[in-house]
């Protein structure tokens, strides 16, 4: 399945494939306990999933608390995304000022765009109320998906006081793209496009 660890004996190795098209962060040790720092445990499940052909899917199941994460969640790699179960899998921003996740290309060529990523069902929330943060940043896709997303800035401690960033961030043009069911509180800025050219919803 992608993640399951095995206690073999020395010399001994075994070779295990994916089913199913996704991984769950769990299996790369994500706790979600609310305490415990869970942002290694998702790196390695997206990188494994960038990597492996056949597999598309970042699975977020619904933690017992919340998935800690200090620093950006990012998906760049075309045909693959993050999916949970709606406003019960939760991923909490407890880093400084930046992005909670990210969705397009860093390919340091500008015309260079991934295609076909999505993200769905997951609740993102910032703890962070200092610095400038935006919830998710899509630059340089085409055929995104955006669906079932909640992004807030109202994380503990300071509970309903609006953050200073963007909930969605548009900072490169993208295209042909599709987004339902976007819940944004408690930003200053809801959706901010901040470059020119077309962005099609």
């Amino acid at each position: 399945d992608g993640g399951s660890v095995f206690s073999l004996g020395v010399g001994l190795y075994v070779e295990a494939s994916l089913k199913g098209g996704r991984v769950s962060i769990k299996k790369f040790g994500a706790r979600g306990d609310g305490v415990t720092l869970d942002q290694t445990a998702i790196e390695n499940a997206v990188a494994y999933v960038e990597s492996t052909s056949g597999v598309s899917t970042v699975y977020i199941p619904p933690p017992d608390v919340s998935y800690i994460t200090n620093a950006e969640i990012a998906v760049t790699v075309s045909n693959k995304g993050i999916k949970g179960e709606g406003k019960t899998s939760v991923i909490e921003y407890t880093g400084g000022a930046g992005n909670v996740m990210f969705l397009g290309s860093k390919d340091p060529t500008p015309e260079v765009f991934s295609r076909n990523q999505f993200i769905s069902g997951v609740f993102l929330k910032v703890r962070n109320k200092i610095d400038t943060i935006s919830g998710l940043v899509l630059e340089r896709c085409i055929h995104y998906s955006l669906d079932d997303i909640s992004i807030t800035g109202g994380g503990s401690p300071n509970e309903n006081i609006p953050l200073n960033g963007a909930g969605l961030h548009v900072s490169k043009v993208s295209f042909i793209g599709r987004m339902r069911k976007l819940d944004i509180s408690l930003f200053d800025i809801g959706i901010l496009i901040s470059t020119p050219g077309a962005l099609t919803y």
